[in-house]
């Protein structure tokens, strides 16, 4: 998942967009909920706050086999995973490593 400045900053998003919404009770914090949230709802998570600091993410198959787009911003990479879960964690990956460049 995302390491850093960019967990950092990730993780005070969802405390700031969570403050009005309410989550399971056996939850000591929304982080802990997010966390324990399976790896595409994360994804779909993540993806918010991509939005939220002007940065498109998104993963989608292309015709060739087990091809994949990653998509961040003006960004577009070409991987090749077998599963869409590889996908995302290929496109979580490129996109931890952008925002760390930028917050340095």
């Amino acid at each position: 998942m995302l390491t850093g400045k960019a967990k950092e900053q990730f993780e005070k998003w969802i405390m700031k967009s969570m403050n009005d919404t309410s989550y399971p009770s056996a939850y000591r914090s929304y982080i802990d909920w997010f966390y324990d949230l399976p790896q595409s709802m994360q994804f779909g998570v993540v993806q918010d706050y991509a939005d939220s600091i002007g940065k498109a993410l998104m993963v989608y198959r292309v015709s060739i086999p087990n091809g994949w787009h990653i998509v961040f911003g003006d960004t577009t990479l070409y991987v090749k995973k077998e599963s869409i879960d590889e996908a995302r964690k290929a496109a979580i990956k490129a996109f931890d490593e952008i925002v760390n460049r930028e917050l340095n």
